[in-house]
């Protein structure tokens, strides 16, 4: 049996393989025909497959920057509910065009099961002051993956500052205003620590992810 006359069930699943592993894999089975492009193209792969790669670099794929290499693919993936194309695109609308509202909305569908969309949407509440939202995200980052202490949420707290830093923010700090914490998730030790000198404990760790997401805005 050749390869082309595989069920179609086997070839996606092929596919969906190489894909969720990374989305480049799937350029060589876009030009080896109708077929293969038609499945390449499916919900069920653009749905999961992985953007790391391209979302790296977010000038590849934001409107009005560069030749927006990207764009077209990123689009399909975010009309079929792929996460982490939700999940950038959230950025881009909060940071680019400052729709937090949009962005919010966006993130929302993959909250409380991705861990990043959950994490970041109660960040950025902190920057619009609103604590009953936040505090509430928070606790669901708690109860689904990881205490707000542990390796897990410093680690993704440090993706989210890197990921806002990509996509060349203001730096204005145009939310400190407006900045609040949940105060009943207020660490004791957060000013215990300079965070431009010293090494910050695990405890208040996401209290300056925030702050620092407010500074990067």
């Amino acid at each position: 049996m050749t390869l082309p006359d595989l069920p179609d069930e086997i070839l996606l699943e092929i596919k969906q393989r190489c894909g969720d592993d990374d989305y480049r894999f799937l350029t060589p089975f876009v030009v080896a025909g109708k077929r293969s492009n038609r499945l390449v193209y499916s919900s069920e792969i653009l749905r999961t497959c992985n953007l790391t790669a391209l979302c790296v670099e977010p000038l590849d794929f934001i409107p009005g920057m560069r030749r927006l290499r990207g764009r077209p693919f990123f689009e399909r993936c975010l009309r079929e509910g792929n996460i982490q194309a939700a999940y950038f695109e959230a950025l881009r609308l909060i940071i680019h065009c400052g729709d937090f509202e949009g962005g919010l909305n966006l993130m929302e569908p993959n909250i409380p099961d991705d861990g990043k969309s959950t994490l970041a949407s109660a960040l950025f509440y902190c920057l619009l002051g609103d604590t009953d939202e936040a505090g509430y995200l928070f606790q669901c980052f708690d109860a689904k993956h990881d205490h707000l202490v542990s390796d897990k949420a410093r680690r993704i707290g440090q993706e989210i500052v890197r990921e806002v830093g990509s996509f060349y923010p203001p730096f204005g700090g145009y939310f400190s205003y407006s900045f609040l914490f949940p105060p009943a998730l207020m660490p004791e030790c957060a000013y215990d620590h300079d965070p431009g000198h010293d090494p910050v404990c695990h405890t208040c760790y996401i209290y300056w992810v925030a702050h620092r997401v407010c500074a990067q805005l």
